[in-house]
């Protein structure tokens, strides 16, 4: 059952640590004011509206943030405000109702329903009213393991979502006031920058406060950087969900609970899931076809950050003012001897992406040193559409495989001499 708990320990996670414990400031958010205010221009109430939004992006709040960023866009759809809050804000909202849509899974066995029971209850103690209604409120549709991937589908969407913002804007600015979560960083950053240095004039201190204005402590600034940065993280994310999401599941639930509390082998495991005709066959969204899209794009990123270091880094490499009251304010600094390092391992992605095929490639096998050629995106331009064509056909005397159905695995190894590398490997005979 820890797909189950996996499930809801992730979705609570994401819920949870996308708030903080701040207390309600007692602000009053009256959209009806801003809608209605015939003095306003179009884009002035849509800009009013986002700003709100921003105040909401709280513990108690969050939930309703969405809500007002679309008052926003009703009123002006390119306010680059409201967007940045709607995708920001999005992975949170796929959480919703997340405990409810989970509760049939729950009941699997009774252990499942106890663990339920149990985080029910944690949360009910733990939490406010409002974040109870977000997580507790929902249908309970979460029924299979199609379900499962569905719900995962929706969370690799939500970062797509962030990227392909982050892609479209990489050349806007913006300056967003922080979130809670944000709150504790920035004192840290601040923190970090401060110094006071003493000198004595005829044996008097002289005490010289060399600290950042923080008159902007509670905004920051987003740039180019900035989005090439959320971007890249975002479609590490996405990659991360759509990757592995991308094979079907169906009949693992049943196999878990008809191996519970057993220590089955990997071959007897396998054996019993491949009996559903479904197990192991290819999604329609699959993230094979993103990675050499998301690939080129993250290359370029980093290119460009390596071009642009006078400007990302005026005070030295390690200085902590370089990027104070920006949103990402580390990271993008290297060294030479860095630089150029990057640049090779550039170099070669940019090749594997681009479907060159890597001859004399070494690689150390328990039996020495065999070279081969690898081709590194067969996989990305020819996904495996049902794994049962690269089933082990043999395996060694700890379980593990030592040679596959397709020694070539889908066009990877052109020499097919894969099962030769498996079988040179092999830990026990």
């Amino acid at each position: 059952m820890r797909l189950i708990k996996g499930l809801v320990g992730v979705a609570l996670l994401t819920t949870i640590t996308a708030c903080s414990n701040n207390q309600d400031k007692g602000n009053v958010i009256d959209t009806s004011s801003i809608a209605t205010n015939s003095s306003l221009t179009g884009p002035e109430k849509a800009e009013r509206l986002a700003k709100a939004s921003e105040q909401l992006i709280s513990f108690q709040g969050f939930a309703y943030a969405s809500d007002v960023a679309d008052l926003a866009l009703a009123i002006d759809p390119s306010n680059l405000r409201a967007q940045f809050i709607k995708v920001v804000i999005g992975p949170i909202l796929t959480q919703k109702g997340i405990y409810a849509r989970v509760k049939p899974l729950s009941q699997v066995t009774p252990e499942a329903t106890a663990e339920y029971a149990k985080g029910i209850a944690s949360i009910q103690q733990s939490y406010s009213s409002t974040l109870n209604s977000f997580i507790l409120d929902g249908q309970a549709d979460i029924k299979t393991e199609g379900d499962i991937q569905d719900y995962l589908d929706s969370v690799a969407n939500s970062f797509k979502a962030i990227r392909e913002f982050a892609k479209a804007n990489k050349n806007s600015e913006l300056t967003v006031m922080l979130g809670d979560t944000f709150y504790q960083s920035m004192i840290q950053r601040y923190t970090e920058s401060c110094k006071v240095d003493v000198e004595y004039v005829r044996g008097y201190p002289k005490y010289i406060s060399n600290c950042p204005d923080m008159k902007s402590f509670m905004e920051v600034k987003l740039n180019r950087a900035d989005f090439e940065a959320i971007q890249a993280e975002a479609a590490g994310l996405e990659l991360y969900f759509s990757l592995l999401n991308s094979y079907n599941l169906t009949g693992s639930i049943e196999t878990a609970v008809a191996y519970q509390g057993e220590t089955p082998s990997s071959s007897a495991v396998l054996s019993e899931l491949l009996k559903n005709k479904e197990f192991a066959t290819i999604r329609a969204g699959n993230g094979f076809k993103k990675v050499k899209e998301m690939g080129l794009d993250a290359i370029a990123a980093v290119t460009w950050i390596m071009n642009n270091q006078n400007s990302l880094c005026p005070m030295g490499v390690s200085h902590p003012r370089n990027r104070l009251d920006m949103l990402v304010s580390n990271g993008f600094c290297v060294d030479k001897k860095s630089k150029v390092e990057s640049a090779k391992d550039l170099a070669i992605a940019k090749d594997a992406l681009s479907g060159r095929v890597f001859d004399n490639v070494d690689m150390h096998l328990r039996n020495g040193i065999h070279r081969t050629s690898i081709k590194a995106d067969a996989l990305l331009e020819n996904p495996i559409v049902d794994l049962r064509s690269i089933l082990p056909t043999n395996y060694d005397g700890c379980h593990n495989p030592v040679a596959i159905q397709d020694a070539t695995l889908n066009g990877t190894f052109p020499k097919a001499d894969l099962n030769y590398i498996l079988a040179s490997n092999a830990q026990c005979h």
